[in-house]
């Protein structure tokens, strides 16, 4: 018998990362409120090897990089990615 992937596994966002992550910006960003990612390559790159490990990968089984796919897919899923990505770095000079 073949195990189907859980419910809340999204071929369709999964597709989306692979398709888009090499225009995903190379600085820091804010994921959401209080978490920022400080090393945008690695963790893209976690998110890969989280991809890769499939519906069954311990991230995917507990729903957390689903949640992370949509979240990246709210910040730079839009047409307005690149006018995002440079808000982003703005805000972050302000701050640093």
């Amino acid at each position: 018998m073949i195990n189907a992937p859980p419910a809340n596994w999204d071929a369709e966002l999964v597709d989306w990362f692979r398709a888009n992550v090499e225009r995903f910006p190379r600085t820091r960003f804010n994921l959401a409120p209080f978490a920022r990612v400080s090393d945008a390559p690695g963790y893209f790159a976690s998110i890969a090897r989280d991809v890769a490990d499939g519906p069954d990968g311990p991230r995917a089984v507990r729903g957390v990089l689903q949640e992370d796919l949509v979240r990246l897919r709210e910040l730079f899923g839009k047409s307005d990615s690149c006018r995002t990505r440079k808000t982003q770095e703005n805000e972050w000079s302000a701050v640093f």
